[in-house]
């Protein structure tokens, strides 16, 4: 089973791949490009599940402040 998983993802990768240049070349002569990267589209970026208060706080204590 762990094959097939791979091999759907390895086409689905291919796929995106094929859409993206596809979409490159097509707004090359108009002087349009893509606005991200090839890497960042297929790259999984870890979700931040955090909540504002937690964002929050974490950034006032890596910028050295102290709340009172």
């Amino acid at each position: 089973m762990r094959y097939v998983r791979a091999k759907i993802d390895e086409d689905f990768e291919k796929m995106a791949y094929r859409c993206y240049v596809t979409d490159a070349l097509q707004l090359a002569p108009q002087n349009k490009y893509t606005a991200k990267r090839w890497i960042d589209v297929v790259s999984k970026k870890p979700v931040d599940d955090r909540t504002p208060e937690e964002i929050a706080f974490d950034v006032i204590k890596n910028a050295g402040l102290v709340m009172q």
